[in-house]
């Protein structure tokens, strides 16, 4: 798209072409939320919320790794099987998710550090996680380099020392 203006109005017209350019990008970046906010409200209308257990930290400097560690969700009676585990080769937990939210947000899941957290999704395709007691929806996506998954594992599991299953 090439948008011309007279050159005696704007001087020669290449600083024109920012607002536009500016104003594109909020467009695409409105669309991608557009886009986000579909696939969560299709997640959350198919799909119940679990409460898991979990630990979360950050590692790294400046912004960080947001990372959470879940747990497998308790069952509800010792009687009543849920299924095989599908737990993690290197730790008793089921998955390691990045949160995808910024840095200032992360507050509602520092505070459920060590405690539980509501969670829809799986552990292969990611979800949403919220807060119990918020109203704070967040992204979550499995971290997919088995590598760097078992590191950043190690790194939040032992900022706070292991948690237990039960």
């Amino acid at each position: 798209m090439v948008v011309a203006f007279p050159v005696g109005l704007i001087g020669d017209g290449g600083l024109a072409i920012a607002p536009f350019a500016f104003g594109a990008l909020a467009v695409a970046g409105g669309l991608v939320a557009l886009v986000h906010v579909a696939r969560m409200r299709f997640l959350l209308a198919r799909n119940p919320w679990t409460v898991r257990p979990c630990r979360f930290g950050s590692v790294g400097g400046g912004n960080g790794q947001p990372t959470l560690v879940l747990w497998p969700p308790e069952p509800p009676s010792d009687s009543e099987q849920l299924g095989p585990a599908a737990v993690e080769p290197r730790g008793p937990y089921e998955a390691v998710m990045s949160v995808v939210s910024v840095v200032w947000r992360w507050g509602a899941l520092e505070a459920c550090d060590g405690a539980t957290v509501w969670f829809v999704g799986s552990r292969r395709w990611g979800g949403v996680v919220a807060a119990p007691g918020t109203m704070e929806l967040f992204w979550v996506r499995p971290l997919r380099i088995p590598p760097l998954r078992w590191f950043l594992a190690r790194r939040v599991l032992d900022a706070g020392g292991q948690r237990n299953r039960r």
